[in-house]
Formats: C-alpha cells, structure tokens, sequence
C-alpha cells in the first residue's frame, strides 16, 4: 500500500522491506540519526528483532524507538511463541533490557551480565486493545557509579561507614538524629 500521501515537510515516507539490509543501510547514510523511529512494518517478529537491532544505534541519545502491534509475539504463525517461558519470545528479549535502564546503579562485574547491554533510560509496554506497542528511550552511555559498599549488608555498612549519610535511616526506614553533644 502506497504511504506516500503521509509525507509532509518535514515526514520523509520510505517504502521498502523491513527485512532488508541494504534497504535499511540505505535509510541510515541518507538519513540517520533519527529522534524517532516507529516500526510499524511487516508485524514478524524475526523482522521486528532485526530492524531494531539494525536500526537502534542510529537513534539519537534521548530519541525515541516505537515497536507496534508486538502482539503478534504471542502468535506462532507471526514467529511469535506462545510459551511465555520461551527466552526468544519478543516480551522476553524486551524485558531483559530492563536491568539497563539503571546501568549506573549496577556493580561492574554485575554489568557485564547483561546479555542485551544497550543505553536506555526508559522502556514501556503498552496495550489498547489489539494496538500492542514497546516504546524504548536511548540514553546517553550509562557506565555504573556503583560502589563497593553496595555489596554489604546494613549491619556491615553501619560499621565500616559509621558517618555515612546512609546510617540515618533505621530498620523501619524512619530517620534517626543523632544528638549533638554539648
């Protein structure tokens, strides 16, 4: 179907198979980076999969990536899976990038964990009805700031740390004072 009617001054409509790397390539040297990038093509998930981890580092830090009508992921005849449990299910792959929407809270070794590390700051997942959409925000690159003193336990912490602003919460989260001597 024809899209070019949708072309404005400042929408450029390209029309071409979601599943092909020159295709895509093409897209990127004439007109990468992008702020947005809305996938709203053939609904397979092996060619959801592949535009986004094609497309995706040519998104702008801050820009916005849309997936519509991932709810083909749950249909078998569109590659999708109906074993929730199913690791190359798309909910799955996309759930697993969670954990770096908060990158500079994890401890280094801990980082490199991440099988599907990329820069995000927020990924959302919506529904209204049939109209199923992933929206993922890049963010610029995240390392962890994490410290050392993340692994230990608040009994630990309270000891090695005993001025630390951290030791004015008690167990119940109610902050405690400590009295000035006069």
């Amino acid at each position: 179907m024809d899209k070019k009617y949708h072309g404005r001054k400042k929408i450029t409509i390209l029309q071409g198979s979601q599943s092909d790397i020159n295709f895509l390539k093409n897209i990127e040297t004439q007109h990468g980076p992008f702020d947005i990038i809305i996938d709203d093509g053939s609904h397979y998930v092996d060619h959801q999969l592949f535009t986004f981890n094609t497309m995706f580092k040519n998104l702008s830090n801050e820009g916005i990536y849309i997936i519509e009508d991932v709810n083909t992921s749950y249909r078998k005849f569109f590659g999708g899976s109906v074993d929730l449990n199913d690791k190359n299910h798309l909910i799955n792959i996309f759930s697993n990038y969670i954990h770096n929407v908060y990158a500079e809270n994890i401890l280094p070794e801990e980082l490199k964990k991440i099988d599907n590390s990329i820069n995000v700051s927020s990924i959302q997942f919506f529904s209204n009805d049939s109209r199923c959409s992933i929206l993922i925000e890049k963010s610029k690159i995240k390392k962890s700031t994490s410290k050392e003193y993340y692994k230990l336990t608040r009994e630990e912490f309270s000891k090695k740390y005993p001025d630390h602003k951290y030791n004015i919460k008690s167990n119940d989260g109610v902050r405690e004072y400590k009295k000035k001597e006069n």
